[in-house]
């Protein structure tokens, strides 16, 4: 048996689950973000191949101002979240112009297509991100004490493989989270309003 309240957790990343009618947004969500991670992941390895020793960006002062920019933005989100539950201007809860999304909801039978308007979407959408973002904040956290400590001394081939690994994520969901906010942008400044 499931606990409810780990499912209406787990709800704040219902946009990865939103569906649009005749275009598919993978490339969007998925696939720029992983291919622009491995080009910085590639990058940052060929800066290492190139200096002596590792140049490791979790503790570089750079890196701290990435992490200090992500710790911004659940604030940033969780505010425009509440912004647009409340506004009160009525377009915002008619249904979206094409291409029309919609999301999967539960029912006493099982599951239904549910149409989203624009309200619906962009709390979805900034809630997601709002989620995102807390978790990256806590990811850069946890990364960054444990490779300023060195707790884990293990081989350098390992160290290596984990290191490129975690800057692979890191810049994966950073990357998505920073395209769904251009979008969220594009939307709430143009495209609510047609």
């Amino acid at each position: 048996m499931t606990n409810p309240m780990l499912n209406y957790a787990f709800r704040a990343f219902g946009f990865l689950k939103v569906e649009y009618d005749g275009r598919n947004y993978n490339k969007f969500l998925y696939y720029i973000p992983l291919v622009i991670s491995l080009f910085v992941t590639l990058f940052i390895y060929l800066i290492n191949l190139s200096t002596e020793g590792i140049v490791n960006i979790f503790l570089e002062d750079a890196f701290s101002s990435l992490s200090t920019f992500t710790q911004v933005l659940p604030g940033f989100y969780i505010g425009s979240l509440a912004a647009i539950a409340s506004y009160g201007y009525t377009g915002l809860d008619s249904e979206m112009s094409s291409p029309k999304a919609k999301i999967q909801e539960s029912t006493t039978n099982g599951s239904r297509p549910s149409l989203l308007t624009r309200r619906r979407y962009l709390t979805i959408m900034f809630g997601y991100l709002a989620s995102i973002s807390m978790v990256l904040t806590i990811l850069v956290f946890f990364v960054t004490l444990l490779y300023s400590i060195g707790v884990f001394p293990v081989a350098k081939i390992i160290f290596l493989a984990t290191y490129y690994l975690v800057v692979f994520i890191f810049f994966s969901i950073f990357i998505q989270m920073l395209l769904i906010t251009f979008f969220g942008i594009y939307y709430l400044s143009d495209r609510m309003h047609r």
